[in-house]
């Protein structure tokens, strides 16, 4: 008894109890009141959610071209995941006070898994990034399980620079024995 006949199918709620909702009818030139099943009601109290999750997914969409099929439907997942996260942030408080939009709050992800799990460079020279960066500071400076461990190559010293043969475990940097210490509190 609305504008156009339409189907709907819910496994969550059924027709009773009924509702009521004022409708216009031309024939009579006024409001009347007409039933209204249950699973109409729910849905027009909480629909939104698919529309805003579209809106956001092709605003900042990961673009793939390639000719692999399955691509653009992991490219889907991880913008529908990226988007869920973000609905989840802005629930908690810490998200209400910063309010990161979901540009900045994608950004804020990939620049942790880009500091946490990038791999060292094998190409010769020195790194332009100063190691100590590379390691966020919730935890670099956790001060729990930082266990330096023996590696058959040597590598830079988080602190000094110069070459070691140990690794904290958790950061996943080269520290000396005397520098682990200092680097992980200071």
């Amino acid at each position: 008894m609305d504008n156009s006949v339409f189907t709907i199918a819910s496994t969550a709620t059924g027709v009773h109890p009924e509702g009521k909702a004022k409708r216009w009818s031309s024939s009579n030139k006024k409001h009347i009141v007409v039933p209204q099943p249950n699973c109409v009601n729910w849905y027009n109290m909480n629909m939104g959610g698919v529309d805003r999750l579209d809106e956001n997914v092709s605003t900042y969409r990961i673009h793939i071209r390639n000719k692999k099929w399955y691509r653009p439907m992991v490219a889907y997942m991880l913008n529908v995941s990226m988007n869920n996260a973000w609905i989840l942030y802005r629930m908690t408080p810490k998200g209400a006070e910063e309010q990161l939009d979901l540009l900045g709050f994608t950004r804020y992800i990939v620049r942790t898994y880009m500091r946490t799990c990038t791999s060292h460079r094998s190409s010769a020279g020195r790194p332009s990034q100063t190691v100590s960066s590379r390691v966020l500071p919730e935890i670099r400076f956790s001060g729990k399980d930082h266990h330096l461990e023996t590696v058959q190559k040597q590598i830079r010293c988080a602190l000094c620079s110069k070459a070691t043969r140990k690794r904290c475990k958790t950061c996943q940097v080269g520290c000396h024995v005397l520098c682990a210490e200092a680097f992980h509190t200071s």
